[in-house]
């Protein structure tokens, strides 16, 4: 007997007698890639191949799954499939479309783990999650739940992310309409190692008028003084000129001289002579 009653009836009905903590269960699964579909096979441990292959409810499968990882040679074969290469992609897209389960498990992931073939967080804020051109509120409050549950185990972004990756994540939070969390989830991204700026010039002057538009928020405050240096250096479009930077699009563009004497005290930058 593998686990107490319930559960090892349910393993035995729903998996199988003969196995073990070493048993691995093969999952052949279409990969879509630039190149078209691509075959691919995975071996899973015992509480990962129940999750995804189980069509039993989702909270049945979680709690075997949880009663299984007490066990100490189920966790680490549990922990061993997250080091899979080829597995990474499905078993972030998976936590990512069934948030009781991510909820069940997160005492048992290291997020980093998954930052293939992006970071988890920023993956969870971009993958399609609708049809729908607008995002409705119930898919803007599930990235929300996820990244916060993530980043509420600790999560730092690990050295292997893509460049491009790192202030995508920002830009994508801060155009939310969810009022000023947006500037505290982004305070929490920027301490868990992502970039208020990426490598898109139309991304950085959107998040930088974000934040000037929204000074009167302390944390928006903290980020400008943070990042002053970069300010200086965005360009901004101003007509009858060649490249302006953001005082001169605030003072011809939006004619908005409190946010002109605001960037010349704060950030000792002022209009282009």
């Amino acid at each position: 007997m593998i686990l107490d009653e319930p559960y090892n009836s349910w393993l035995v009905k729903n998996v199988g007698e003969n196995i073990d903590e070493n048993t691995r269960f093969v999952v052949k699964v279409d990969a879509v890639t630039s190149e078209g579909s691509v075959p691919l096979s995975v071996d899973f441990d015992l509480a990962w191949f129940i999750l995804l292959h189980s069509t039993d409810t989702e909270q049945i499968k979680l709690d075997v799954a949880l009663a299984l990882l007490k066990k100490p040679g189920y966790l680490a074969q549990f922990h061993a499939t997250l080091l899979i290469h080829g597995a990474k992609r499905l078993l972030a897209e998976f936590l990512l479309f069934n948030p009781v389960i991510c909820e069940g498990l997160k005492g048992y992931i290291d997020f980093t783990l998954l930052n293939v073939p992006i970071d988890f967080i920023s993956h969870a804020l971009l993958v399609k999650r609708s049809n729908d051109l607008v995002e409705t509120i119930e898919v803007v409050n599930q990235r929300l739940q996820t990244v916060n549950l993530v980043l509420d185990t600790g999560f730092k972004l690990t050295g292997d992310v893509p460049p491009k990756s790192v202030g995508v994540a920002v830009h994508k939070v801060l155009l939310m309409d969810i009022g000023d969390q947006k500037f505290t989830l982004t305070k929490r991204l920027l301490d868990a190692g992502f970039q208020l700026f990426s490598e898109i010039p139309a991304q950085n002057n959107e998040v930088a008028m974000m934040l000037i538009d929204n000074r009167s928020n302390n944390d928006c405050i903290e980020m400008i003084k943070a990042n002053a240096p970069i300010f200086k250096t965005l360009v901004f479009q101003v007509a009858g000129s060649t490249g302006s930077n953001i005082a001169d699009y605030y003072y011809w563009v939006r004619e908005d001289m409190k946010a002109v004497d605001f960037m010349r005290s704060t950030l000792n930058l002022d209009i282009t002579p």
